[in-house]
């Protein structure tokens, strides 16, 4: 009978096969065994491991792939609801619509129903985003300042131009991104959930 022993370490593998056998002095008998050593999978600078860099990239893909479906999803709801075109050419007009006019002008006018899907559609692209992990919205609170203060930033801009919603805000606005200030370090503002979910209310 033949055994197969192993000693695997972080970078190496020792092995010894032996068979036992009756008509042997010793009742066994030493067949092969040797060592393998593989390169050490860590950074020999740093000591970070190698693959560090490829499950960052395989998780931006996952990320990726996750947000085309989710959005593949959405367009093929808003288009059996029959709020976009199924049509490539009239997809494609509806979509060179400016969509903060569209989001504005949804708060007091009638919206074709494709205008609305237009402003769902960009809506939805830019609702930021919402863990659901309460470990990570913990260790957040203590790094939230800045975004804290673009929050406060945006209600206070948002209350003094009279508008109602983020789109209807923005829409009056040159720049939409948001920006860091590089003297403060502040952001000017800075829109949460919240203040999506309330539009994607009153659209």
């Amino acid at each position: 009978m033949l055994r197969l022993g192993l000693d695997i370490g972080t970078n190496s593998i020792g092995w010894w096969l032996v068979e036992f056998d009756d008509d042997h002095p010793e009742g066994v008998r030493h067949v092969d065994g040797g060592t393998r050593i593989f390169s050490d999978g860590r950074d020999p600078k740093t000591g970070a491991s190698l693959a560090v860099d490829r499950r960052q990239a395989r998780a931006m893909r996952r990320r990726r792939d996750r947000y085309l479906g989710r959005r593949d999803a959405f367009l093929e709801t808003l288009v059996r609801h029959r709020l976009m075109p199924a049509d490539a050419d009239e997809a494609k007009l509806v979509a060179d619509k400016d969509p903060y006019d569209l989001r504005a002008r949804a708060l007091t006018d009638r919206l074709e129903p494709h205008e609305i899907g237009r402003a769902l559609f960009h809506l939805n692209q830019r609702r930021g985003f919402l863990s659901n992990r309460k470990a990570e919205r913990r260790s957040k609170d203590n790094e939230e300042g800045k975004i804290k203060q673009g929050e406060y930033a945006l209600d206070c801009a948002m209350a003094e131009a009279g508008a109602d919603t983020l789109g209807a805000f923005l829409a009056g606005r040159e720049e939409k991104r948001v920006r860091l200030d590089s003297e403060t370090q502040g952001y000017d503002f800075y829109p949460q959930r919240r203040h999506v979910d309330h539009e994607f209310g009153r659209i």
